[in-house]
């Protein structure tokens, strides 16, 4: 793309090209030919042997009552459920006698009847084929016709003017050789009874017998009769000749429709009328549809004209099947979207600006392509201008003064003029706006006219005097996409770096800073209520009222986070364009997120299934969209002007019959019954399921459950089939159910009774007796372990009491021995020293060593009176555990940092010499552990009596532990000392909470007499 300011100088120094050339020439201007009526309506799919069909000639068309499409060709019969095929032939289905297929028909009591080219007449009923030939009574094993009267007879046609009928269970034959020379065909009159119909005679078949009716009467026209007559509703008959197509009231006829009258052929070969009583024609190599007034060719669809349609079919969808003698299968299908394009070679049909024109016509830029208008005909008149700098028209809009404004991407401004017939009479570039790329043009309710450039910001020519805004004035960008004026006269300008509100000439800006969703702004608009609509390049919609914002994107339903459009049709919805279709949302809901009622609104998107020819629309640039008078809905789209009526966008209430297919176990697919038994060695169940439909069959949704298995409905989406692997014995119901395309479910569904076998090892029974004999077994072996378990408890606990009691009186005869033998000595060896070194002559070093082994000799005997106080206190046999306590809470403060608490209530006697010992040592254990781990500065030593207990704690306000299922040493000698004498040990600490030890030990009844 070209730099804007050279773009500008171009464009300003091309300014005189086009009028030169409007002064030595006209301006060229084309009219395209009358658009077809079929793309706008329509839209066609093809299936053919690639796609699953046994064989391409389709000549037989039939829908069951449980929605399948039954279809019959030369290679066999195929079902179809609108995404796969199951084909019956020879090879697969033993009562078939032959694979050309040539009708079909489902009976009043859902049995559907198969005629064939020589393998006489089948029956489908409940999965199972019967087969009738002449053997069984029929006339002839060739059968082209199948047809049912009122009363419930099956009448069988055959080549040979002879007929079969089907009554209980008995074949009774007719033959008409005699008084039917010619062709005859079977149909069925608007009362219900059979008539027998040629171009010289009508029979009907009443009160069993056929009686001779009054012939049509074609007075002298020489003709052939091509099919059989078909009935409307008005009571109209429809017979289609070799000399055209005939409309009869009784025997008489009303009206002949010839080539002149729209016929496109006389070679009609069939007739159907479809349930809004419009008439299918099909004829060699086209097909008409005739609406009562028009007749409507397709012709121009080369899957048509290149071949002959043999059936037609109209489902209960509304869908027109057709089958063809060498192309396969075709659906035509109503589409919700018109779309209008140029079907020249080289047309473009990338669209831009869409606008009114005075005339109620349609005008719309073409990107590179000038601008085309759709007159009242639906005609679409191509206008283009090669000589302009730039046919890129990405604005287009007609002012009150009947002035077309044309915005061109790189060209510059454009104005022009159209006569009464819609032909260019003036064409010039707007000197004024001096701007390369014109991408928005907005006239006020004042009639002066707005202009957002790509560069240039904001331009307002008024009374031929023009103001320019841009960034320098306030505009938030110079990239101007839409304007919108407000009901209270604000303009609203929305930019690719925000929005700005222009009122009494000053700018207000607001970003994503305030609160809005994006700043890439895409489309405007002001609803009826003065909300303001805001779409964003890539999130969401954005709604502005009072000040505040709210956002809605996919998080809250919406379909898209692309908002290119935003138009409001007159039933409460706002249709939105992107890159990926046009989707609708209801107003209420939007309002409803807003005001805090609900969270997600509901958003229907529409594609190529509805007709667009391309999803992405095109938007940045104003007037962008259109809601014309009729209401009729107008986007631009890169493939053409798509138009939708919102009145005709109707629920899909069809309820679509759900079928379970086939069950596969182990990759075998067993025998199909509602009740099903599955032995104990299986594993793996696949059960298939289905639920035709062929108004976009691939967005059909399933749920299933299995009850007594899935605790929940299984929400499958798309998915076809359901997989179980390893399930217990027992008897479960599975059940499916399928909504269609537009949500609306089958609550019903289909079912099927599972039964899984259990292995004997897995019967009530069974599993009763092992449950006894195990448990029975268990429990010897369980209460055998018990004891002994029991047992080698009280011999450790013996033991270690006894290992306790030993180590204390070791401890106890090592601190004697140490205080009284050793320490006694080193005493005497001390004063020894001391006396030598008082009375001793010798000399200076001799008085040295005495120094030494003094000071020696009482360092020693400070170390075995601590060793000794630390292998048995004398504070506990003289004074008591209390004592000893308090004395070791003394040394702990003389030689750490802690300052220790000490709060005791007065108990004296109140256990042995033994158990002080053990009460001694967790608390001296507790401290050495404070000491090591904690870094406490503080620690709380308590002694109360509880309720027949002593209770001591120890508390720090360390950094405590996390508590783990493992020991270290300390903590179990604690908890066995504790257990040596009947005491409960508890220990509560966190990381960061210090630690608090808690002993109970129960006390003697004299401790609390007091």
């Amino acid at each position: 793309m070209l730099n804007s300011k050279i773009m500008k100088w171009i464009a300003r120094s091309f300014f005189c090209v086009p009028l030169i050339i409007l002064f030595f020439g006209r301006i060229f201007s084309e009219q395209g030919s009358a658009l077809s009526r079929y793309p706008s309506q329509y839209k066609i799919t093809t299936w053919g042997i690639d796609e699953g069909l046994p064989q391409n000639s389709v000549v037989a068309i039939m829908q069951t009552r449980d929605g399948f499409l039954w279809l019959g060709t030369y290679g066999g019969l195929a079902r179809f459920d609108g995404v796969k095929f199951k084909v019956y032939n020879r090879s697969n289905t033993p009562a078939m006698l032959s694979d050309r297929v040539l009708c079909l028909l489902e009976d009043k009591k859902g049995t559907l009847w198969i005629g064939t080219e020589d393998g006489g007449v089948m029956t489908f009923r409940e999965g199972m084929f019967s087969v009738f030939t002449t053997k069984d009574g029929i006339a002839n094993n060739s059968v082209p016709d199948l047809v049912q009267d009122s009363s419930g007879s099956i009448w069988l046609s055959h080549d040979n003017n002879t007929i079969t009928r089907y009554n209980n269970g008995m074949f009774t034959i007719y033959s008409f050789q005699d008084s039917v020379p010619t062709k005859y065909y079977l149909s069925i009159s608007p009362e219900g009874y059979l008539l027998y119909v040629s171009l010289d005679n009508i029979l009907s078949y009443k009160k069993n017998t056929f009686h001779s009716e009054q012939p049509l009467v074609f007075q002298d026209y020489k003709l052939a009769l091509n099919c059989s007559p078909v009935w409307d509703k008005q009571g109209y008959c429809w017979v289609a000749t070799t000399e055209g197509l005939f409309k009869f009231q009784g025997n008489a006829v009303v009206k002949r429709y010839k080539l002149e009258d729209g016929l496109t052929s006389y070679s009609i070969r069939m007739t159907l009328l479809d349930s809004e009583d419009n008439l299918w024609i099909a004829t060699d190599g086209d097909l008409l549809r005739f609406d009562g007034e028009f007749f409507t060719s397709f012709s121009s669809q080369d899957i048509i004209s290149r071949n002959r349609i043999v059936s037609m079919f109209q489902d209960k969808e509304e869908n027109l099947w057709l089958g063809t003698h060498t192309e396969g299968l075709i659906c035509i299908q109503k589409t919700l979207f018109s779309v209008f394009t140029v079907r020249e070679a080289g047309a473009i049909n990338n669209i831009t600006s869409i606008s009114k024109l005075h005339d109620g016509s349609i005008v719309y830029g073409v990107n590179c392509g000038g601008f085309n208008i759709i007159n009242s005909s639906n005609t679409i008149e191509q206008h283009r201008f090669p000589y302009m700098f730039n046919e890129c028209v990405w604005s287009a809009l007609e002012d009150s003064k009947r002035t077309l404004w044309l915005g061109t991407w790189g060209g510059g401004l454009y104005t022009c003029n159209l006569n009464e017939i819609g032909e260019p009479i003036r064409l010039a570039q707007e000197p004024r706006i001096h701007a390369a790329a014109v991408l928005s043009v907005v006239e006020d309710r004042n009639k002066t006219l707005w202009f957002g450039t790509h560069d240039d910001g904001l331009f307002h020519l008024s009374n031929d005097s023009v103001t320019h805004y841009s960034t320098a004035n306030g505009l938030a960008s110079n990239d101007v996409r839409a304007i919108v004026e407000r009901r209270n006269g604000e303009f609203w300008i929305g930019t690719s770096n925000g929005l700005n509100k222009f009122s009494e000439g000053k700018f207000t800006a607001y970003t994503m800073n305030n609160g809005l969703s994006a700043n890439s702004i895409r489309a405007l608009y002001e609803d009826t209520s003065g909300v303001l609509w805001i779409g964003t390049y890539g999130r969401g919609l954005a709604r502005f009222e009072r000040g505040k914002f709210i956002s809605f994107t996919t998080n809250e339903g919406m379909f898209d986070n692309l908002v290119s459009h935003i138009l409001e049709d007159d039933y409460g919805f706002f249709w939105m364009g992107c890159n990926r279709g046009i989707f609708r949302v209801a107003k209420q809901e939007l309002n409803d997120v807003a005001a805090g009622k609900r969270t997600t609104v509901s958003s229907i998107s529409f594609g190529k299934d509805h007709g667009l020819h391309n999803v992405e629309t095109n938007g940045g640039f104003q007037p962008n969209a259109l809601k014309s008078s009729d209401g009729r809905l107008w986007f631009p789209t890169v493939a053409g002007v798509a138009c939708i009526n919102p009145a005709d966008v109707r629920l899909n209430t069809t309820v679509l019959p759900v079928t379970i297919e086939k069950i596969t176990v182990d990759q075998k697919e067993i025998p199909f019954s509602p009740a099903l038994s599955v032995g104990p060695e299986q594993h793996i169940i696949v059960i298939t399921y289905t639920a035709p439909s062929f108004i976009e069959p691939k967005n059909v949704r399933f749920r299933y459950m299995l009850s007594g298995y899935d605790k929940t409905w299984i929400d499958a989406e798309t998915r076809r089939e359901a997989y179980y692997t390893g399930l217990p014995g027992g008897e479960y119901t599975f059940t499916v159910l399928a909504a269609n395309n537009d949500g609306v479910w089958n609550t019903v569904g289909a079912s099927l009774v599972l039964t899984i076998i259990p292995p004997i090892w897995k019967t009530w029974w069974f599993m009763t007796l092992s449950v006894l004999l195990i448990s029975g077994t268990a429990f010897g072996l369980a209460h055998s372990r018990y004891i002994h378990l029991r047992r080698a408890k009280q011999e450790r606990e013996t033991f270690s009491h006894h290992l306790m009691e030993q180590t204390e009186a070791e401890r106890k005869r090592i601190a004697s021995e140490l205080h009284d033998s050793i320490g006694q000595q080193l005493l005497i060896i001390m004063n020894m020293s001391e006396l030598g070194m008082r009375k001793s002559k010798v000399l200076e070093d001799a008085q040295k060593r005495f120094d030494d082994i003094s000071s020696l000799s009482e360092v020693t005997v400070k170390q075995i009176r601590e060793i000794s106080h630390n292998l048995r206190p004398t504070e506990i046999d003289r004074f008591g555990v209390w004592q000893a306590i308090k004395t070791l809470a003394a040394r702990v403060e003389e030689t750490s940092s802690l300052r220790i608490c000490l709060s005791f209530e007065q108990i004296d006697a109140t256990f042995s010499k033994e158990a002080e010992m053990h009460i001694f040592r967790i608390v001296q254990e507790s401290l050495n552990n404070v000491i090591k781990h904690s870094k406490a500065t503080e620690v709380t030593i308590t002694i109360f009596k509880k309720e027949r207990s002593i209770h001591l704690t120890v508390t720090d306000n360390g950094k405590g532990f996390m508590e783990t299922s493992e020991q270290g040493l300390g903590l179990s000698s604690m908890h066995a000392r504790a257990r040596a004498i009947h005491a409960q040990l508890f220990i509560e600490t966190s990381p960061g909470k210090g630690t608090q030890l808690h002993l109970i030990v129960p006390a003697a009844a004299k401790a609390f007499s007091s």
